[in-house]
């Protein structure tokens, strides 16, 4: 199993995963970001741990990128998510947010069965205050793989 990070207060229950995004609430053995200056802005100095890109627009420079990267096949995984939008308005609900981002990246990547999810506590939950559609999101997720909710396996929390 794979699990991904977001940047939600549940992260706290776990010390390590697979791959977190941007903000890196949680050690990873990959960071997953939208664009490269969000890994520019968040990363440790001299950090090099594999990244994964969502976008290939580079507005930066890539030679200061120490760390190996793999790019998404961002245009699909975002037609992708299309058939799962449920509302227009505001224009957040139309793009997929950076963890589910980070979900098309593994999923791209790895093909993995079952994904385990921490951080994800708006997407796990359903809000509807998101400015992201978290039930929109929560539902391509479940199409593509099974979701283990990290927040439940006590086994992963810190002691």
């Amino acid at each position: 199993m794979i699990t991904i990070a977001g940047s939600g207060p549940s992260t706290d229950l776990v010390e390590h995963v697979t791959v977190a995004t941007k903000k890196r609430s949680v050690s990873s053995d990959y960071v997953f970001c939208a664009f490269m200056w969000q890994y520019l802005k968040w990363r440790p100095k001299r950090d090099r741990t594999p990244l994964m890109l969502y976008y290939r627009r580079m507005t930066e420079d890539m030679s200061v990128c120490k760390a190996p990267v793999y790019f998404c096949d961002s245009q699909h995984w975002t037609s992708y998510y299309h058939q799962f939008v449920r509302e227009k308005r505001p224009p957040q609900r139309m793009k997929p947010s950076l963890g589910l981002c980070a979900v098309f990246g593994v999923v791209e990547r790895w093909n993995p069965d079952t994904i385990g999810l921490i951080g994800y506590d708006w997407i796990l939950d359903g809000n509807r205050d998101w400015l992201h559609d978290a039930i929109a999101e929560k539902a391509c997720i479940e199409s593509l793989v099974t979701i283990k909710d990290l927040r439940d396996d006590t086994g992963l929390h810190r002691i």
